[in-house]
């Protein structure tokens, strides 16, 4: 089983949560912690609290996502990981991504190939969406439920 710990600045993880719950279901192995600006120390006792949750409840792999490459959030994790051999963390984290490994995670500890295949998959889910010139009476939306 993979425990996924979400991080970013300000509400972003909380928000990130809330919307993965809602499309892939509750887990109790998916956590967040925000980062509202105050110290990284908070920051770093924060993650270390939430990779001891996930550690007590068996996880055998914790996937950290965080918000961009370089912030304060990803750093501390880089930080705090650096004590756990069983910790990745993931960068630019978007919601189509992150309901995938949550909708797998607890049935699955991905490899790193795994993981590199996810990503390369999920840059598919970026994109520009242009309003055609011809068909302005009627959307015609790719992807399903839109």
């Amino acid at each position: 089983m993979t425990g996924i710990i979400f991080t970013g600045h300000g509400a972003f993880a909380s928000g990130m949560h809330s919307a993965v719950s809602l499309l892939a279901g509750e887990s109790d192995c998916v956590l967040s912690v925000d980062f509202p600006g105050d110290h990284t120390a908070l920051l770093k006792e924060r993650l270390q609290s939430a990779i001891s949750t996930l550690l007590q409840k068996q996880c055998q792999q914790i996937l950290i996502l965080c918000d961009i490459l370089s912030g304060s959030p990803f750093h501390t994790a880089v930080t705090v990981s650096q004590s756990y051999t069983n910790i990745s963390i993931i960068y630019g984290i978007h919601l189509a991504l992150a309901v995938e490994l949550c909708l797998n995670a607890e049935s699955s500890v991905f490899s790193e190939a795994d993981l590199e295949t996810l990503l390369t998959d999920s840059r598919e889910m970026t994109g520009l969406f242009r309003l055609s010139q011809e068909s302005n009476s009627s959307l015609n939306c790719p992807g399903e439920g839109i």
